[in-house]
């Protein structure tokens, strides 16, 4: 008996463990329905109404607390209490409806019905979701040994959320979840297709592509013919390099201008000439000099210095500084 009470303890503990993650207004606990919406698209909220000359809210639950965005009353038809413009209520299909879904109308939505009391009729969380556009493949290819090419393929999306990727070759699906595709192509193999499909839970596109392994690896023959040019180019670039080299080793140098090339000799400066002597006319001039005779001294004239014997120099005149002196013999 205790046995079996502990285990029926164990379940009510479970039961209350799996209905604890629900969401619990006025008693009743209910599911929220995830309703998917495309940004830029009308959505529409599926309700239960079953009594439509009742009110009928739509209130946005943001955390446990909630918001009225619309009043439908039979009465007044409906009635806005938010700036929740986008929202209305479709009595042709009655059912509350968001005319154009943003990315802010993700969320948690509950919808009551006014009678004696408060009916909550469905709960719905909204998931907003950008649809995929202009879907690409790239492609970048690398060469490899034995003419094969190694290709690689990448899908890219312009917009969208929560995308997956996929890829078939020629309509056969391959494991291959990722937006990325390595593939190894030979020559024989260029008629391959390859196809990427991209999905997201509101939107798909795919894109295909034919990856010609020619482009990266080419037949024997083929290569022959890129390596000829290619050796032929090379040697024209080295002749006429060499050609540019001599003529610029060879090639005369101004006067007065140097050479960079060390093994060349430095040109040697010319000599300026000198100049001619002017010829001028030579004239010769003679003079005559005549002599002055050094005076004769008479033995019997008296005596004299040194300088009047010399004669007169220039204009001036030598006086003796001794008196004449008089013979003192008469004669």
């Amino acid at each position: 008996m205790c046995c079996f009470s502990y285990c029926l303890l164990l379940l009510l503990l479970l039961l209350l463990s799996l209905d604890y993650g629900c969401t619990n207004y006025n008693g009743q606990d209910k599911e929220y329905k995830t309703i998917k919406g495309t940004i830029g698209k009308p959505l529409y909220l599926p309700s239960n109404i079953t009594n439509p000359n009742l009110k009928h809210w739509l209130k946005k639950v943001t955390n446990n607390a909630r918001t009225k965005i619309l009043l439908y009353d039979p009465k007044n038809k409906e009635k806005y209490v938010s700036n929740e413009v986008p929202f209305r209520f479709n009595t042709s299909k009655m059912v509350f409806e968001i005319l154009r879904v943003q990315r802010k109308h993700e969320g948690r939505y509950i919808i009551i019905e006014e009678g004696d009391g408060e009916l909550e009729l469905d709960k719905f969380h909204i998931k907003v979701y950008e649809p995929i556009t202009n879907v690409s493949i790239g492609q970048t290819e690398t060469p490899m040994m034995n003419d094969s090419c190694l290709i690689t393929l990448n899908c890219t999306t312009l917009g969208g959320d929560d995308v997956i990727y996929n890829w078939t070759q020629n309509r056969e699906y391959l494991q291959n979840n990722s937006s990325v595709l390595e593939v190894t192509l030979l020559p024989d193999s260029a008629s391959v297709s390859y196809t990427c499909r991209a999905t997201n839970p509101v939107s798909h596109g795919f894109a295909s592509i034919n990856p010609l392994a020619t482009r990266c690896s080419t037949k024997s023959e083929q290569r022959w013919d890129i390596l000829l040019k290619v050796v032929v180019a090379i040697l024209l670039a080295v002749l006429a390099l060499t050609l540019l080299t001599v003529l610029y080793i060879y090639q005369p140098t101004k006067k007065g201008s140097f050479s960079l090339d060390p093994q060349r000799q430095h040109p040697v400066p010319e000599p300026y000439p000198e100049p001619e002597p002017v010829q001028t006319e030579i004239n010769t001039v003679y003079a005559a000099v005549q002599k002055m005779q050094a005076p004769v001294h008479s033995p019997t004239a008296g005596p004299c210095t040194i300088y009047e014997l010399a004669g007169p120099v220039g204009n001036h005149s030598h006086q003796s500084a001794y008196p004449e002196r008089t013979s003192g013999f008469n004669s």
